[in-house]
């Protein structure tokens, strides 16, 4: 019996060492310029390449609904149906993650834009074929991130 747990705790193990960490694709950019600042200028950045902003979301102030407090806390959805649809074709399952998604918060005295590396999207959907459109999505991301954020 104790044999059997062993062996059930290392495959256990095992399978989670060969994950990534939620991490090693987070990606964030600090910013020049306060949280209001920056966020307009990312939406300003996100329409001015022809994306369509879905929603925005600010998490502080439903935190304030609910009586509690949290610092400066907003999202960002976008996204441009022509790059996604292909890739919810190949695999269904990335609606999940898409559209895409800015995080831009507060934090000791500073100002962040976050993101997803869209290469998380080759390490866990089936995308064989798509790795140059998942390339554009990185290039796009970063190139938006640091244009509001003045890197």
């Amino acid at each position: 019996m104790k044999k059997n747990m062993l062996i059930l705790f290392i495959l256990v193990s095992a399978s989670f060492g060969s994950m990534a960490a939620p991490g090693d694709y987070f990606i964030k950019v600090e910013s020049n310029h306060n949280l209001d600042k920056t966020f307009e200028m990312l939406q300003d950045v996100i329409e001015s390449k022809g994306l369509k902003i879905f929603t925005t979301i600010d998490h502080s102030e439903g935190a304030e609904m609910a009586g509690m407090e949290l610092p400066g806390t907003k999202v960002i959805i976008f996204g441009n149906p022509k790059m996604g649809t292909p890739l919810m074709k190949a695999d269904r399952s990335i609606g999940a993650v898409l559209p895409l998604k800015y995080l831009v918060w507060e934090e000791d005295d500073k100002v962040w834009v976050g993101y997803v590396d869209p290469a998380f999207f080759l390490d866990y959907y089936d995308l064989k074929g798509e790795e140059g459109r998942i390339a554009k999505m990185q290039t796009a991301l970063k190139g938006m991130a640091e244009a509001a954020t003045n890197k």
